[in-house]
């Protein structure tokens, strides 16, 4: 990622002005922070929180604060992907006339992130980030969870839990 991203910004800037490297470059601009979180692992977690992860040394809020950033990038990174296909059926359809489909690159980037930043914030909100095996992230309930919280009979079915919103 270091690498793309040097190439394209200092080494030969005038790439650049082609929408496909702009993507290309963003792409890798979105694997940046969430590889940092990957890394970052068990260390954001609650400190003595979790029995199964070795090295915890956070709070809540670092937890919260990475599962973020995860559920963010994560999410992000294949819409831009996917958006290299898109971009190459357009261009191929307008003969590579950049002109006549260069609206779509601000909707790349606003479709990118709009949706999961609203989603990390919702889950963000109601305290849903949590502790995971490796790194935070989203926790759902469990059914049983699901039907205790919502004062549903212990022994509901599974069509009662598939509510999560």
């Amino acid at each position: 990622s270091f690498f793309v991203m040097y190439y394209l910004l200092l080494r030969h800037p005038e790439k650049r002005k082609r929408m496909y490297h702009r993507l290309i470059l963003s792409t890798f601009i979105c694997v940046m922070p969430l590889s940092f979180c990957l890394f970052w692992g068990t260390w954001a977690m609650p400190a003595d929180s979790v029995p199964w992860a070795v090295g915890t040394l956070g709070t809540d809020l670092t937890c919260s604060i990475q599962g973020f950033l995860i559920l963010t990038f994560y999410l992000a990174f294949p819409f831009y992907y996917a958006s290299l296909s898109v971009l190459a059926n357009v261009a191929l359809k307008n003969n590579f006339q950049e002109e006549k489909y260069a609206w779509m690159e601000i909707w790349i980037h606003v479709g990118a992130y709009l949706v999961p930043v609203i989603m990390a914030i919702y889950f963000a909100a109601k305290d849903q980030i949590q502790p995971g095996v490796t790194f935070c992230a989203v926790d759902f309930p469990s059914a049983i969870a699901y039907c205790e919280q919502n004062g549903i009979d212990p022994n509901c079915d599974s069509r009662d839990t598939t509510r999560f919103f």
